[in-house]
């Protein structure tokens, strides 16, 4: 057996340089994170469940920081902020309204708690597959056909750096008097400065929950909520912020926190987030001056806004799987994801002028290459229209079976399957199996994609 610890510390020995989250992309002289301050709820080091002291001290700064009526530090990722804002604005079996493109812990919020989920639908980039901004229209005829929806919850940034519309949704959203959930995961670093787009919270937005560990320099599970907004119950969220975070948080994590938030403070108000910017930019353009590679277009039409923060990276005849792995295992450039027709490049302000560098110079000589077989990029994974014949949890309670995907079409699913990441669900528990989507799960598992759910085995689907 390979102990993990071995591992990982002969891995920071390999000099693989990463463009994937966590933002401190391991660079030590930021702050030291080590098992010297590893504490527990000692006296004068105050609780995080019930603070009084220096974590609400350090909250109530944040706050102040973000301009919301209450912010709260998770160190449990997004994952907790989304289950504790969906279970404190919905009850049981209410009907809530999701961007069909969230991430499985929006799923996993809409099971614990027996919601009936209503569904809308981003437009998808014809070429990468990749979902664009939520229609606010569509919004808005839902709310008006379904007038007992209880909150609505999008995704934006999304995974790609995809941005909404949030000042008009939030609007939308406060004339049938409900609460907008915004899963800005990967957007944490559009609270400083004006170089990247503005922050949910700042458009209306009534819960925003970040991913500090994503684009800022915080270690991973860190995250922040916010509140700003007279539809949320703060003694409800906190209640479910304790049932579904640990009762023994860790100290470290909180503290990692902490200081990337101050650290970003004193980036922005030092010029050095436009610096980082400005890198980012010379990056882009470099790479968009290639011949066979290329960044995904930001003006393509349905995008409200965008964040270059994140890179698109496209090959007119490699797979975003080959071009990933080709720079992994030849450049020592480690990506984030990669999916059929792009591969992400994750950028922080912690980035350094070697690391994009080493990026460009491996992307020119991959740009080169005459020797590279095409490849078949017939298949383009989308996200199909779905018919929901039972809720989640409805669907959970029934007996199923195990089926083939083409045996299963007619059926319904007993079983959420995605690709991890993003984790965005093809079909979702409760849904009937359509022969788009048999077709779908048959051709992303030929393409030797691995499908993702609870039980799920190759090549089959559990259906009631």
């Amino acid at each position: 057996m390979e102990h993990l610890y071995k591992k990982l510390k002969r891995y920071i020995k390999e000099d693989v340089y990463p463009f994937h989250m966590p933002g401190h992309k391991r660079e030590l002289k930021l702050f030291d994170k080590s098992y010297s301050i590893d504490i527990t709820e000692i006296d004068s080091f105050d609780n995080l469940h019930h603070p009084a002291e220096i974590i609400k001290d350090n909250l109530l700064h944040i706050s102040q920081l973000y301009g919301s009526d209450r912010s709260y530090v998770m160190i449990n990722g997004s994952t907790g902020g989304i289950l504790s804002a969906i279970s404190s604005c919905c009850g049981p079996m209410d009907k809530i309204l999701i961007a069909r493109n969230c991430h499985k812990s929006v799923y996993n919020a809409v099971f614990l708690k027996m919601l009936e989920p209503i569904y809308i639908y981003p437009e998808i980039d014809e070429m990468t597959g990749i979902c664009l901004s939520i229609n606010c229209d569509e919004i808005e005829k839902t709310l008006e056909k379904e007038q007992d929806i209880k909150a609505v919850v999008i995704t934006s940034p999304t995974y790609e750096g995809i941005v909404s519309d949030i000042k008009k949704i939030s609007h939308i959203c406060h004339l049938y008097g409900i609460p907008l959930i915004v899963d800005e995961a990967h957007g944490a670093h559009f609270s400083f400065g004006d170089c990247f787009p503005k922050s949910a919270l700042g458009y209306g937005a009534d819960i925003v929950i970040q991913s500090l560990h994503k684009t800022l320099p915080a270690l991973t599970q860190t995250a922040i909520l916010h509140v700003k907004s007279e539809y949320v119950d703060n003694h409800k969220l906190e209640f479910f912020l304790q049932t579904f975070q640990t009762s023994s948080p860790s100290y470290i994590l909180m503290s990692s926190a902490f200081e990337s938030i101050n650290y970003m403070a004193s980036a922005d108000k030092n010029d050095v987030v436009k610096s980082y910017y400005s890198k980012l930019t010379n990056l882009r353009e470099q790479i968009n001056s290639l011949k066979n590679i290329y960044l995904f277009d930001s003006k393509t039409k349905g995008v409200f806004d965008y964040d270059n923060s994140k890179l698109i990276i496209c090959h007119k005849h490699l797979s975003g799987d080959k071009v990933m792995s080709l720079l992994r295992e030849k450049y020592k450039c480690e990506l984030e994801m990669s999916s059929l027709k792009y591969a992400i490049a994750m950028t922080s302000i912690a980035d350094s002028d070697i690391g994009y560098q080493k990026l460009l110079d491996a992307l020119r000589e991959i740009d080169n290459m005459t020797s590279l077989d095409n490849e078949n990029k017939s298949l383009s994974i989308s996200y199909p229209r779905t018919s929901q014949a039972l809720s989640p949890y409805k669907a959970s309670t029934k007996i199923a079976r195990s089926f083939t995907y083409n045996d299963a079409i007619g059926r319904i699913s007993s079983e959420t399957l995605y690709l991890y990441p993003p984790g965005i669900p093809f079909i979702v528990s409760g849904e009937v199996v359509t022969e788009e989507i048999a077709d779908l799960l048959n051709s992303i598992e030929n393409n030797d994609f691995s499908l993702k759910g609870i039980v799920h085995k190759s090549g089959y689907i559990n259906c009631i």
